[in-house]
């Protein structure tokens, strides 16, 4: 195998993380954690949020509003979530950026360098029907290799 790549290539550097902060997603942070921990990779945790589609219906909330509060709430919650993880690793990182779930995770993994990209499988399945999940978009579109935590109940 003369153009096999060599073992260094597979090496991971930087895991991102995604989280979704539901319940579940505990889970996929504790891997994450120790994965970087058993690589002595660097470890980034990412919320990407969207501003609700209900949002868009003018008699209840101008856009800009309803995007302030979902901000203001997922920053608050990262850092939370950071924080907890910094227990660990005290020098794991923190991202948060707005957009489709799965495109953000994707472009801000390219960005930082991450080597991998770990999510969790939910169980929303009406959402899954209808927008497919993010992280069955994620293998699509992701350049770098993504490990998918299956949801606890094993039903997602």
């Amino acid at each position: 195998m003369q153009n096999a790549p060599s073992h260094e290539s597979f090496k991971f550097r930087h895991v991102l993380v995604a989280t979704d902060f539901e319940a579940a997603s505990a889970r996929t942070l504790e891997y994450a954690t120790e994965l970087a921990t058993r690589l002595g990779a660097e470890l980034t945790v990412m919320h990407a949020w969207e501003v609700p589609r209900s949002a868009y219906a003018p008699e209840f909330y101008a856009a800009n509003d309803v995007a302030g509060l979902v901000a203001d709430a997922a920053a608050h919650q990262l850092e939370q979530t950071a924080g907890i993880l910094r227990q660990r690793m005290p020098f794991a990182k923190s991202l948060l950026r707005s957009g489709d779930p799965a495109q953000t995770i994707a472009k801000s993994a390219e960005e930082i360098g991450a080597d991998v990209v770990v999510v969790g499988r939910n169980n929303g399945r009406i959402e899954h029907m209808l927008l497919g999940s993010v992280s069955e978009r994620l293998i699509r579109i992701c350049r770098m290799p993504v490990i998918v935590i299956p949801h606890p109940s094993g039903t997602a």
